[in-house]
C-alpha cells in the first residue's frame, strides 16, 4: 500500500425525510449528516468514510440517494 493509498469505509443508511416545513427538513437532514463518522488516520493509512442515504423508493424500485462526502 502506499502513502496516499486509502481505504474507504462505506456507509448505507435508510433515511426518511419526514417534515412539516423547509426549515425541519434542512435541521434534520443537517443533523443526520453532523452525525456522521469522520475519516480517520490508523495505522499510517488514510481511512476515509462515504455515506449513501437512500431518501426515497421509485414506482420501479430504483432509489434516490443523497451521496456524502459530495463532489462540487
Amino acid at each position: 500500500m502506499l502513502k496516499d493509498d486509502k481505504i474507504y469505509e462505506e456507509y448505507k443508511i435508510d433515511f426518511e425525510l419526514r417534515f412539516k416545513s423547509r426549515d425541519e427538513l434542512r435541521k434534520q437532514t443537517v443533523n443526520k449528516f453532523l452525525s456522521e463518522k469522520g475519516g480517520y488516520w490508523k495505522e499510517g493509512k488514510k481511512h476515509v468514510t462515504r455515506y449513501r442515504y437512500y431518501v426515497e423508493t421509485l414506482k420501479g424500485g430504483r432509489k434516490i440517494y443523497l451521496l456524502r462526502p459530495t463532489f462540487l
